[in-house]
């Protein structure tokens, strides 16, 4: 299924059922069509409702926050895993 929003594929593939997902590239690397993978019980239905529906989260963004916040505090999330968190 083509596709002209941000997909964050492994995302998806929760929403979905977590069965997999195959993704090809556009030439600006962003990914222009998702199928369901070989075995994935999910329909082709199941597949357009869930990319209509998702709003992708930049898989990195819990991390940035929270080195954002720790940097308030003048912290590092070395410095705190090396306190044992």
């Amino acid at each position: 299924m083509k596709v002209t929003k941000k997909i964050n594929l492994a995302q998806l593939d929760q929403e979905i059922n977590g069965e997999g997902l195959n993704a090809i590239l556009g030439t600006n690397g962003e990914i222009v069509e998702v199928t369901l993978a070989e075995n994935n019980s999910a329909t082709e239905a199941d597949l357009k409702n869930a990319i209509e529906a998702h709003k992708a989260t930049n898989p990195n963004a819990v991390k940035e926050a929270a080195q954002a916040k720790l940097a308030a505090l003048g912290l590092t999330i070395e410095e705190i895993q090396a306190i044992g968190f």
